[in-house]
């Protein structure tokens, strides 16, 4: 990836953190997002991150703790 690349995919992660934050002190919707779009982000970051599995792993190593 070439830094000029990064440098977009920054810039395009902060405008939207930048443009959900203003929606929420206004409280509205944010329009990026829609109508519940926020859980299925969150559901699709949780995918990415294999957050399943990672509970699995918590759920077995802190048994009985």
């Amino acid at each position: 990836m070439t830094r000029r690349c990064a440098d977009s995919a920054f810039a395009a992660m902060v405008k939207a953190a930048r443009q959900s934050y203003e929606s929420l002190a206004q409280d509205k919707m944010d329009p990026f997002l829609g109508p519940g779009g926020a859980d299925k982000e969150m559901k699709a970051a949780q995918r990415t991150a294999g957050l399943e599995r990672l509970l699995e792993i918590e759920r077995r190593t802190m048994k009985g703790k």
